[in-house]
């Protein structure tokens, strides 16, 4: 049923009495409390106070919604796993093209080591010719240097220092043969310059360590040419 309340113009619509504390519209448009005892009604400047109240909160709240909405777009995220997992792969391959790029090829390697030392060679000849002292060659394996005679007739280091100083040839290249004269003889063989600037023809073989070894020859000739070649030289003494 509908009463009037006495103390407003207006008129409030009565709960069943367990609904209490609850707001119910009136006519008027205000809101009406209802507490144990009856109901009573509130308009006029007190109706508009509480929905504006009402209205202030709900904006609050839908303000604050969008707020937050706005903040969970805007959120720093960190990398997902697939992304760290292309950059690794990046990495590695990058990593991979830097390694055959410096990885050292053994026949080119034999190659700039073969033509080195005949230049070497070639240039202890002309030494030996300038100063009027014979100069000799003496190698092992793996290790050769550049010598003369003393007074007693030995053999002494000739230079200290570089290029005619003692060397090592690199890890993987060996002295495999050596020729005087069209006949092979020991390694450590001395090989003589003379200062008359005529030398006895000789071959060095040199290769590389491995089943697939690269093989590479320096030719000495009699008139003082020596040069380095890919090809193996004919047997006998060289021209």
């Amino acid at each position: 049923m509908a009463t009037v309340s006495p103390e407003y113009d207006c008129i409030a619509t009565a709960l069943p009495p367990a609904a209490n504390n609850i707001s119910h519209v009136v006519r008027c448009g205000a809101t009406s409390h209802f507490e144990k005892g009856g109901p009573r009604g509130i308009c006029g400047g007190e109706t508009n106070t509480t929905l504006k109240s009402t209205l202030s909160l709900r904006f609050q709240r839908r303000e604050r919604t969008k707020n937050c909405g706005a903040a969970s777009h805007h959120k720093i995220t960190g990398f997902t796993l697939v992304e760290i997992l292309i950059v690794l792969v990046i990495i590695g391959i990058g990593i991979a093209l830097v390694s055959v790029n410096f990885r050292v090829d053994p026949k080119a390697q034999l190659r700039d080591e073969t033509q080195r030392l005949a230049l070497l060679l070639q240039a202890t000849r002309t030494e030996a010719i300038s100063t009027g002292k014979s100069l000799a060659w003496i190698a092992g394996p793996t290790k050769y240097g550049f010598y003369t005679r003393d007074e007693d007739r030995r053999w002494t280091v000739a230079f200290n220092d570089p290029p005619l100083a003692e060397s090592n040839l690199p890890s993987q290249m060996t002295l495999a043969d050596v020729q005087i004269n069209g006949a092979k003889v020991p390694v450590a063989t001395p090989l003589i310059f003379s200062s008359s600037g005529l030398n006895t023809p000789f071959q060095l073989e040199l290769r590389t360590i491995g089943e697939r070894g690269e093989h590479m020859w320096i030719v000495g000739e009699a008139g003082g040419n020596i040069r380095s070649t890919e090809t193996q030289p004919s047997s006998g003494t060289p021209q």
